[in-house]
């Protein structure tokens, strides 16, 4: 209404990133307009991500072009480009049979092979909420790219990494599964790399799942 409109023009920063949070909670697409505006031009980062966020929170396929805008330009702060792909990943996953969803879907696999490829160190907040926006938008050829981040040094990337992959009982990664299975010092990792080797359905890892479930 009127008074939350107001809130998300406030003067005070704190108060324009708690409204837009309020205005995601409450789910009304009305507010995506406000909403845009925040996260194309506000000058705190913060609220930006906010914005976004609470964009993905109304899950409606009107707030995609705000959130494909953000996901464009690599050189957008990450926090906001993280909050963006979570938002990518909502918006696409309650709306799987819009064209947009699509692009989203997209946006989110340009936006990790840019994270994978950089030469400065890649963004570990915008790989996590990418690999989890993979699992729910499941875009095509997703596996090669993801992947990838099965070497990095962040268990916490390396474990949902590997949740994603045998969640979408992909089966070209069996290889990499098998090598974090026996040497990986996260105990989450290696059970979710075991994971990945069942969904699989790889009959070649069975002596060395035994061995390891023992």
């Amino acid at each position: 209404d009127k008074t939350l409109e107001d809130f998300l023009k406030d003067k005070n920063p704190s108060v324009r990133k708690r409204a837009a949070l309020a205005s995601g909670r409450i789910g009304n697409e009305d507010a995506i307009p406000m909403l845009t505006e925040l996260l194309a031009s506000d000058k705190s980062i913060e609220v930006q991500q906010m914005a976004a966020f609470a964009i993905g929170e109304i899950e409606s396929s009107n707030g995609a072009d705000a959130i494909l805008k953000v996901l464009g330009n690599f050189k957008n702060h990450p926090h906001i480009r993280a909050s963006a792909i979570e938002a990518a990943g909502k918006i696409a996953a309650a709306n799987a049979d819009a064209e947009s969803s699509k692009h989203l879907g997209k946006a989110i696999l340009d936006n990790l092979e840019f994270e994978a490829r950089r030469r400065s160190a890649p963004d570990g907040n915008v790989i996590l909420l990418g690999v989890t926006a993979v699992l729910r938008t499941k875009p095509e050829n997703s596996e090669e790219i993801i992947k990838e981040f099965l070497t990095y040094s962040d268990w916490r990337i390396r474990a949902d990494t590997l949740n994603t992959l045998a969640r979408l009982r992909t089966k070209n990664s069996n290889d990499k599964a098998k090598e974090l299975l026996q040497k990986d010092e996260s105990p989450i990792v290696r059970a979710n790399a075991a994971r990945v080797l069942g969904a699989a359905e790889d009959k070649s890892s069975l002596d060395l799942l035994i061995k390891h479930g023992t």
